[in-house]
């Protein structure tokens, strides 16, 4: 089905299996835990005044932009970009 804004895919689940126990991915903990963000120009978009728009830590790989609450120099050694997988010393200041 096509809505103004998104694609959307019905289906019937005829079959299932429990792969792992643990938290499934829910939109609530996209937002709360992985600090799910609108794009700017998306009409559900929050500015967040806390950010700062003058620094930004971007991945030198896919162009992903940091934007989350601890400061980048705060994070541990082990972060990698969420979208492509790469360390956090890929990441540029810009």
């Amino acid at each position: 089905m096509e809505t103004p804004t998104h694609t959307v895919f019905l289906g019937e689940v005829i079959d299932g299996d429990v792969l792992n126990q643990g938290t499934p991915m829910t939109y609530k903990y996209y937002h709360e835990v992985i600090k799910g963000k609108s794009p700017k120009n998306a009409p559900t978009h929050i500015v967040d005044e806390n950010i700062s728009e003058s620094k930004k830590w971007v991945c030198s790989i896919c162009g992903y932009v940091y934007d989350g609450e601890t400061p980048f120099e705060e994070l541990p050694d082990s972060y990698v970009c969420p979208i492509c997988g790469v360390p956090k010393n890929m990441f540029e200041l810009k």
